[in-house]
């Protein structure tokens, strides 16, 4: 489960499985005056771009609002919930369309930049 967080209030997102984390590899080859070779790769994580399902009004209008004072939040993702400062960018508000077949809970694109 994904998890967004205030510092007060949590919210719990399920994530579709089309959701994008776009990672930056980054790759630095070295060679020592003995002539050794060394490489290192690592990644980091500029954002995420999750599409969500199922969510209540409530927290549906609780992200709103944190999207439209651009709050700092934590976000706990990946199954060993993995914690990232990230604040909502998307350009639009991300619920503002209901669910089909019940209409009782908002979908949406969700668009994190780490900070």
């Amino acid at each position: 489960m994904t998890y967004l967080n205030d510092g007060t209030l949590t919210v719990s997102l399920e994530i579709d499985y089309r959701s994008q984390n776009p990672a930056v590899l980054e790759a630095q080859r070295d060679r020592t005056i003995g002539g050794k070779d060394s490489y290192y790769a690592y990644a980091y994580v500029r954002g995420f771009n999750l599409i969500t399902r199922w969510v209540s009004n409530s927290d549906s209008q609780l992200m709103n609002q944190w999207w439209m004072n651009s709050t700092p939040l934590t976000l706990y993702y990946g199954p060993e919930a993995s914690s990232y400062d990230v604040i909502l960018t998307s350009k639009e508000q991300p619920f503002n369309s209901l669910q089909k077949a019940y209409n009782d809970s908002f979908y949406g694109t969700v668009i994190l930049t780490v900070k």
